[in-house]
Protein backbone atom coordinates (compact mmCIF):
# COMPACT_ATOMS: atom_id res chain seq x y z
CA UNK A 1 0.00 0.00 0.00
CA UNK A 2 1.56 3.66 -1.10
CA UNK A 3 0.75 6.52 1.29
CA UNK A 4 1.56 10.14 1.70
CA UNK A 5 4.52 11.50 3.07
CA UNK A 6 2.58 13.26 5.26
CA UNK A 7 0.64 10.07 6.16
CA UNK A 8 3.74 7.74 7.28
CA UNK A 9 5.38 10.87 9.29
CA UNK A 10 2.14 10.51 11.18
CA UNK A 11 1.20 6.85 11.35
CA UNK A 12 4.56 5.15 11.01
CA UNK A 13 7.91 7.33 11.63
CA UNK A 14 6.56 8.52 14.56
CA UNK A 15 5.79 5.33 16.61
CA UNK A 16 9.10 4.13 15.66
CA UNK A 17 10.85 6.35 18.77
CA UNK A 18 10.11 5.81 21.94
CA UNK A 19 11.09 8.81 24.30
CA UNK A 20 12.34 10.83 21.22
CA UNK A 21 10.71 13.44 19.15
CA UNK A 22 12.16 13.50 14.89
CA UNK A 23 11.97 16.95 13.77
CA UNK A 24 9.96 16.74 10.24
CA UNK A 25 10.54 18.59 7.24
CA UNK A 26 7.34 18.68 5.02
CA UNK A 27 7.55 19.77 1.32
CA UNK A 28 7.40 23.34 0.81
CA UNK A 29 4.36 25.09 -0.70
CA UNK A 30 4.45 24.70 -4.35
CA UNK A 31 6.53 21.44 -4.58
CA UNK A 32 5.05 18.02 -5.61
CA UNK A 33 4.47 15.55 -2.85
CA UNK A 34 4.83 11.94 -4.24
CA UNK A 35 3.01 9.10 -2.79
CA UNK A 36 5.52 6.28 -1.67
CA UNK A 37 5.58 2.71 -0.49
CA UNK A 38 5.69 2.75 3.72
CA UNK A 39 9.05 1.96 4.13
CA UNK A 40 10.75 4.30 1.84
CA UNK A 41 8.59 7.00 2.97
CA UNK A 42 9.54 6.58 6.56
CA UNK A 43 13.18 5.86 5.53
CA UNK A 44 13.07 9.35 3.96
CA UNK A 45 12.29 11.22 6.59
CA UNK A 46 14.51 9.46 9.00
CA UNK A 47 17.68 10.36 6.44
CA UNK A 48 16.33 14.28 6.25
CA UNK A 49 15.59 14.68 9.72
CA UNK A 50 19.44 13.00 10.55
CA UNK A 51 20.66 15.76 7.90
CA UNK A 52 19.03 18.29 9.64
CA UNK A 53 20.65 17.52 13.36
CA UNK A 54 24.45 17.01 11.44
CA UNK A 55 23.90 20.44 10.02
CA UNK A 56 22.51 21.40 13.25
CA UNK A 57 25.65 19.69 15.29
CA UNK A 58 22.78 18.86 17.35
CA UNK A 59 24.17 15.62 19.25
CA UNK A 60 20.88 14.81 20.76
CA UNK A 61 19.00 14.99 17.43
CA UNK A 62 21.89 12.80 16.02
CA UNK A 63 21.26 10.21 18.65
CA UNK A 64 17.28 10.56 18.06
CA UNK A 65 17.69 9.66 14.71
CA UNK A 66 20.32 6.83 15.16
CA UNK A 67 17.80 5.19 17.22
CA UNK A 68 15.58 5.81 14.85
CA UNK A 69 17.36 3.93 12.17
CA UNK A 70 17.59 1.02 14.79
CA UNK A 71 14.03 1.00 15.12
CA UNK A 72 13.41 0.63 11.61
CA UNK A 73 14.83 -3.24 11.11
CA UNK A 74 11.47 -3.72 13.37
CA UNK A 75 9.37 -3.37 10.64
CA UNK A 76 11.73 -3.76 7.95
CA UNK A 77 15.00 -4.12 6.17
CA UNK A 78 17.56 -2.61 4.86
CA UNK A 79 20.07 -4.07 1.95
CA UNK A 80 22.94 -3.18 -0.05
CA UNK A 81 21.78 -1.69 -3.38
CA UNK A 82 23.50 -3.95 -6.11
CA UNK A 83 24.34 -1.43 -8.44
CA UNK A 84 26.28 -1.57 -11.67
CA UNK A 85 28.62 1.24 -11.95
CA UNK A 86 29.40 3.20 -15.72
CA UNK A 87 32.91 1.55 -17.13
CA UNK A 88 35.64 3.50 -15.92
CA UNK A 89 33.87 5.88 -13.50
CA UNK A 90 36.04 6.36 -10.10
CA UNK A 91 35.18 5.27 -6.50
CA UNK A 92 35.65 8.17 -4.19
CA UNK A 93 36.55 7.15 -0.65
CA UNK A 94 33.66 7.57 2.14
CA UNK A 95 36.20 8.61 4.72
CA UNK A 96 35.17 12.49 6.13
CA UNK A 97 31.65 12.17 4.74
CA UNK A 98 28.31 11.55 6.07
CA UNK A 99 26.80 8.43 5.90
CA UNK A 100 23.15 8.31 7.08
CA UNK A 101 22.58 5.38 8.68
CA UNK A 102 22.62 3.50 12.33
CA UNK A 103 26.40 2.94 12.33
CA UNK A 104 27.25 6.22 10.39
CA UNK A 105 25.45 7.87 13.21
CA UNK A 106 27.06 6.18 15.93
CA UNK A 107 30.32 6.90 14.75
CA UNK A 108 29.73 10.38 14.82
CA UNK A 109 28.34 10.65 18.22
CA UNK A 110 31.78 8.66 19.12
CA UNK A 111 33.70 12.17 17.14
CA UNK A 112 31.07 14.52 18.51
CA UNK A 113 29.50 14.92 15.50
CA UNK A 114 32.74 15.70 13.89
CA UNK A 115 32.47 14.02 10.33
CA UNK A 116 35.72 14.65 9.41
CA UNK A 117 37.25 12.50 11.95
CA UNK A 118 34.49 9.41 10.53
CA UNK A 119 35.58 6.43 8.76
CA UNK A 120 33.40 3.90 8.81
CA UNK A 121 32.20 0.86 6.13
CA UNK A 122 28.25 1.48 5.59
CA UNK A 123 27.92 -2.24 4.77
CA UNK A 124 27.98 -3.00 8.41
CA UNK A 125 24.65 -2.75 9.20
CA UNK A 126 22.44 -3.82 6.42
CA UNK A 127 22.05 -7.29 7.59
CA UNK A 128 19.35 -8.52 4.82
CA UNK A 129 19.88 -10.15 1.55
CA UNK A 130 17.39 -12.63 1.32
CA UNK A 131 14.63 -12.41 -1.56
CA UNK A 132 13.68 -8.87 -2.76
CA UNK A 133 10.35 -8.40 -0.76
CA UNK A 134 7.90 -5.23 -0.04
CA UNK A 135 9.93 -4.84 3.33
CA UNK A 136 13.19 -4.29 1.50
CA UNK A 137 14.76 -0.96 1.62
CA UNK A 138 17.97 -1.04 -0.66
CA UNK A 139 20.58 1.48 0.46
CA UNK A 140 23.66 2.71 -0.75
CA UNK A 141 26.19 5.38 -0.56
CA UNK A 142 28.82 6.89 -3.13
CA UNK A 143 30.54 9.91 -3.13
CA UNK A 144 29.98 11.98 -6.52
CA UNK A 145 33.37 14.23 -7.44
CA UNK A 146 33.14 18.03 -7.36
CA UNK A 147 32.20 18.99 -10.63
CA UNK A 148 31.42 15.78 -11.98
CA UNK A 149 28.71 12.79 -11.94
CA UNK A 150 28.34 9.12 -10.96
CA UNK A 151 25.85 6.63 -13.22
CA UNK A 152 24.74 3.07 -12.44
CA UNK A 153 22.28 0.64 -13.46
CA UNK A 154 19.86 -2.15 -11.70
CA UNK A 155 17.10 -3.75 -12.45
CA UNK A 156 13.64 -3.91 -10.90
CA UNK A 157 9.82 -4.09 -11.96
CA UNK A 158 6.50 -2.60 -11.43
CA UNK A 159 5.95 0.48 -8.79
CA UNK A 160 9.71 2.06 -9.13
CA UNK A 161 10.67 4.37 -5.86
CA UNK A 162 14.40 6.02 -5.65
CA UNK A 163 15.63 9.17 -3.85
CA UNK A 164 18.95 10.79 -3.54
CA UNK A 165 20.24 12.82 -0.92
CA UNK A 166 23.34 14.47 -0.45
CA UNK A 167 24.97 14.67 2.79
CA UNK A 168 24.41 18.22 3.08
CA UNK A 169 21.78 20.97 1.68
CA UNK A 170 23.89 20.62 -1.27
CA UNK A 171 22.38 21.19 -5.40
CA UNK A 172 22.11 17.96 -7.00
CA UNK A 173 20.72 16.94 -10.16
CA UNK A 174 19.29 13.46 -10.61
CA UNK A 175 18.75 12.41 -14.11
CA UNK A 176 16.72 8.93 -14.83
CA UNK A 177 15.98 6.86 -17.72
CA UNK A 178 14.19 3.59 -16.96
CA UNK A 179 13.55 1.06 -19.89
CA UNK A 180 14.57 3.54 -22.62
CA UNK A 181 12.35 6.34 -21.08
CA UNK A 182 13.69 9.62 -19.62
CA UNK A 183 11.53 9.77 -16.18
CA UNK A 184 10.35 13.06 -14.59
CA UNK A 185 12.64 13.73 -11.66
CA UNK A 186 9.48 15.57 -9.18
CA UNK A 187 10.45 18.84 -8.35
CA UNK A 188 10.91 19.51 -4.46
CA UNK A 189 11.86 22.61 -2.59
CA UNK A 190 14.27 20.37 -0.38
CA UNK A 191 18.05 21.07 -1.49
CA UNK A 192 19.87 18.67 -2.21
CA UNK A 193 17.04 15.86 -2.51
CA UNK A 194 15.68 14.37 -5.68
CA UNK A 195 13.21 11.99 -6.11
CA UNK A 196 11.45 9.93 -9.05
CA UNK A 197 8.58 7.44 -9.01
CA UNK A 198 7.66 5.36 -11.94
CA UNK A 199 6.18 2.05 -13.20
CA UNK A 200 8.02 -0.10 -15.39
CA UNK A 201 6.54 -3.84 -16.67
CA UNK A 202 8.20 -6.93 -16.50
CA UNK A 203 10.79 -7.83 -19.15
CA UNK A 204 12.29 -4.05 -19.11
CA UNK A 205 15.61 -3.19 -20.20
CA UNK A 206 16.08 -1.98 -16.97
CA UNK A 207 17.37 1.16 -15.12
CA UNK A 208 20.11 3.56 -15.37
CA UNK A 209 20.51 6.57 -13.37
CA UNK A 210 23.06 9.86 -13.08
CA UNK A 211 23.69 12.08 -10.21
CA UNK A 212 24.95 15.39 -11.13
CA UNK A 213 27.17 17.37 -8.65
CA UNK A 214 27.86 21.42 -9.94
CA UNK A 215 30.03 22.42 -7.03
CA UNK A 216 33.04 22.74 -6.46
CA UNK A 217 33.42 19.73 -3.24
CA UNK A 218 33.18 16.34 -3.55
CA UNK A 219 29.40 15.43 -2.28
CA UNK A 220 28.10 11.87 -0.60
CA UNK A 221 24.59 10.99 -1.86
CA UNK A 222 22.58 8.11 0.25
CA UNK A 223 21.03 6.44 -2.76
CA UNK A 224 17.26 4.67 -1.63
CA UNK A 225 15.22 2.29 -3.85
CA UNK A 226 12.25 -0.13 -3.15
Amino acid sequence: MRRTVSEIVRRVVMPLLVGGVLWTMPLCAGAQELVWQENMAAFRQICLDARTAVMRVDAEGVRTCRDAFRAFWDKWEIVIFQLTPAAGQEELSLRGHVVYDEVGLDSLLKYNVDYSLVDVDPHSMHRGGGAPSPRTVYVEYKVVPAGGQLSYSYRGDGDMELFVMAEFETDIELRVVSDGIEREVSATDIKGLQECVWEVSKGNSGTTFTILNPSDEPVACTIVAN
